[in-house]
């Protein structure tokens, strides 16, 4: 082999090396571009998820506010565990809730649902007949509790009223010591969904005073 056809052998092996180099740098580049955009992607998600379920649990504690303010007009809050009982000021009356994201959810099944996690943790156990019974009093969309013409993120808010279960009377329809359990939930945007229990006693007409909060997980 003469001079110039080494030469031009080296140079073409050379070029060889070169464009593999440069193949498998393009591929780790595009691995790497591939892997910072899942992962943007997954704490973009991540962030988005954190801040629905915030907005929901704003939305459960401003239906907790207006529950309570609702439930201080009464006098009798044993009218609120019968049945018929008087309804929120905020009450819708539809039998089927409509979720931010347009799902449909019928009150019914969620106030089976409701009773179904009270009786499981321990309510029917502990209480007996004294367990509470969980009735709707209002469900509406959250813009509907709020004062007029304050903005409110989308949302569907739901609360319950029930007997406390301590006042031993045997009776789950009769408030009978002057403490009324209450949960509210807040279903908001991307399936966000936060419920938040309360103890609240009848201290007077007007006068209602929290005795427990809790978030509800």
């Amino acid at each position: 082999m003469n001079p110039s056809n080494e030469s031009r052998t080296r140079i073409r092996q050379e070029r060889g090396v070169a464009l593999s180099l440069a193949l498998t740098a393009a591929a780790l580049l595009t691995a790497i571009g591939a892997s910072l955009l899942i992962a943007v992607s997954t704490e973009t998600l991540i962030v988005g998820s954190g801040r629905a379920g915030d907005e929901a649990l704003y939305a459960a504690d401003a239906a907790l506010a207006r529950t309570i303010h609702d439930l201080a007009a009464l006098p009798d809050w044993s009218a609120v565990l019968s049945s018929p009982s008087p309804s929120a000021s905020y009450d819708d009356g539809a039998a089927v809730a409509v979720m931010p994201d347009g799902r449909s959810r019928s009150v019914a099944s969620l106030a089976a649902q409701r009773q179904a996690v009270s009786d499981a943790g321990g309510g029917a156990t502990r209480f007996g007949a004294d367990r509470p019974v969980w009735r709707v009093f209002g469900h509406a969309p959250l813009s509907r509790v709020l004062p007029p013409g304050l903005a409110a993120q989308p949302a569907y808010i739901l609360s319950w009223v029930g007997d406390d279960g301590l006042d031993g009377d045997g009776d789950s329809a009769t408030d009978a010591n002057g403490r009324l359990l209450v949960y509210v939930e807040a279903f908001g945007v991307a399936g966000a969904r936060r419920g938040i229990e309360a103890v609240l006693s009848h201290a007077g007409l007007q006068v209602v005073r929290v005795v427990a909060w809790r978030e509800a997980r």
